[in-house]
């Protein structure tokens, strides 16, 4: 009998920076999961963008994009949960996998306000406090994303974001997201409890500690535009 073909390693392509590949190269990296990571230089970025848009392996021309056995696929959030699924990471239970989409959604609201603060704002002198005030605040008109996001994982009671006992892709995004906040706002946790203890409980995860240190050069830029 003819020996089974060696499994493909997963691909993940983007660019050196940590920007929205993060969340995907944490979640492989605490989930176990051997994986290459191909960092692309902003140089030859025009070359690649034409040949995925001419072979399909960049499905909505942009990075990051992940390749496995089973295709090929773009954008993020997406891409984590088709991560979460093949891996466990995604909930045990209906109820748990709606609610670990639930708390993406979450997270991505507080990420576009965070990516205001870093490429329209400029990460300005006082828009920092600005952002910190205004989505810490429950009660802050068009604001309060933190402090909801605190305050419902909270209420579930679990030990991670979405109420799960075990880490989920809503944990490992949210993880990149306020590991990379807390650099410009440093103390926009500091009334959110369950956020914070929670964050901590991440970083003491073996794999993602050691991963955090290893010392990679495209953790050491957060965006494209070097704010933040």
């Amino acid at each position: 009998m003819a020996a089974a073909p060696a499994a493909t390693k997963p691909v993940v392509r983007y660019f050196a920076i940590r920007g929205k590949g993060e969340p995907i190269r944490v979640a492989l990296t605490d989930l176990g999961v051997d994986f290459e990571n191909h960092v692309v230089d902003f140089a030859a970025w025009p070359k690649i963008k034409a040949e995925g848009i001419a072979d399909g392996s960049l499905p909505f021309t942009q990075l990051p994009a992940y390749a496995d056995e089973d295709g090929k696929f773009g954008q993020m959030n997406a891409i984590l949960r088709h991560i979460g699924r093949k891996h466990g990471a995604c909930g045990a239970t209906e109820a748990e996998m709606t609610q670990v989409d639930m708390f993406l959604e979450a997270v991505e609201d507080v990420r576009q306000a965070y990516l205001k603060l870093v490429y329209t704002e400029g990460c300005e002198e006082g828009k920092c406090a600005e952002f910190a005030a205004t989505h810490t605040d429950a009660s802050a008109r068009n604001g309060g994303k933190i402090a909801h996001l605190n305050n419902a994982a909270a209420r579930l009671g679990g030990k991670f974001i979405a109420g799960t006992t075990e880490a989920t892709v809503a944990d490992y995004s949210a993880f990149c997201l306020f590991d990379d906040l807390l650099r410009v706002c440093p103390a926009v946790l500091e009334s959110q409890p369950w956020l914070a203890a929670w964050l901590e409980t991440m970083r003491a995860r073996p794999r993602i500690a050691a991963y955090v240190t290893a010392g990679h050069e495209y953790r050491t830029r957060v965006n494209g535009n070097g704010k933040g």
